[in-house]
């Protein structure tokens, strides 16, 4: 369970990756004839997600700080980049890619 904001069910893709991740942890421990409760396994599974972890928390933090400033400056500038989304559809894809946890 992750504790965000909930703009764009961010904490919900999150914890679908982090199940794909430590169900695929187990199997692989399991598989290796490992014990899947021990602290090398978890800590493994628990230093591949913090990356993703770290994005996700900065990604939905600065969208909440955006869309909830009502400073003219950056109420313009947060205008006119949701315009271009509209224009350029490689923006919008990479965006998209972001959000849902495939981005760079």
């Amino acid at each position: 369970v992750h504790q965000l904001h909930p703009v764009a069910g961010q904490g919900f893709n999150l914890g679908l990756r982090d199940v794909m991740q430590l169900a695929a942890d187990l199997t692989s421990a399991a598989q290796n004839q490992q014990d899947i409760g021990c602290n090398e396994v978890l800590s493994t599974y628990t230093q591949a997600r913090q990356q993703d972890h770290a994005r996700v928390i900065g990604f939905t933090d600065s969208v909440v700080k955006i869309f909830s400033n009502d400073w003219l400056a950056i109420a313009a500038a947060r205008n006119f980049g949701l315009a271009l989304l509209d224009h350029i559809p490689a923006a919008k894809t990479a965006l998209a890619k972001q959000a849902m946890g495939f981005g760079e």
